[in-house]
């Protein structure tokens, strides 16, 4: 099903949370956008931090399997509240209507790009608990216009973890680079003479 949602104010232009508007989430059907469903939103910044984080827990129930959502600029806290709850924000000034193909057609450009690498770099897999593991010996042979970087950072930057467990035949040396500067801490051992484990943890 494909939905975008949009949040707008009272004159049905990009609006501010901060100020009365609604949520309009717009279903594709018969080759064109049409509001099927919609929510008022109001995000008062004064009522303190758990009131807003209920506010983005509200509309991302709202939203259902909706997870794009259009807005003007949104509240830090706010944004990332929804960016938590696995919602795609993207930012817009101009008439929404006008947007809603061509973010539907950038999101899922992304998707296909993520399956792509996926498909050379396999994501960290959820050992549960916060234990992440991942290989990489099999990418590193490979000459795919890819680096571990543009795999992994991602991934250390946006999911807490434990502890992330990684098989490559040699130290990233971003990686190394984060250990040295303190962010990171990693235990290594050759698991033989082509295969090296790297235990990598948030420094405390």
């Amino acid at each position: 099903m494909m939905e975008i949602a949009v949040h707008m104010g009272q004159d049905g232009k990009a609006g501010d949370v901060t100020e009365p508007g609604r949520v309009v989430v717009y279903r594709f059907e018969g080759q064109v956008w049409n509001p099927s469903r919609e929510i008022a939103l109001l995000v008062n910044l004064e009522r303190g931090l758990v009131a807003i984080r209920r506010n983005a827990a509200e509309v991302r129930l709202f939203l259902g399997r909706c997870t794009i959502f259009l807005s003007g600029k949104l509240p830090s806290v706010f944004a990332r509240a929804l960016q938590n709850k696995g919602v795609n924000l993207w930012e817009y000034e101009t008439e929404p209507e006008l947007l809603l193909d061509y973010v539907w057609e950038q999101v899922e450009l992304e998707k296909d790009l993520v399956e792509q690498r996926n498909r050379i770099w396999p994501a960290p897999k959820d050992m549960g608990d916060g234990h992440y593991t991942v290989s990489l010996l099999g990418s590193q042979a490979k000459t795919s216009g890819l680096t571990s970087k543009q795999v992994l950072e991602s991934f250390l930057e946006t999911t807490p973890f434990k502890s992330l467990e990684v098989y490559c035949s040699h130290m990233p040396p971003w990686m190394e680079a984060r250990c040295r500067s303190g962010r990171l801490t990693c235990s290594q051992e050759w698991v033989n003479a082509d295969e090296l484990r790297l235990v990598f943890r948030p420094a405390s």
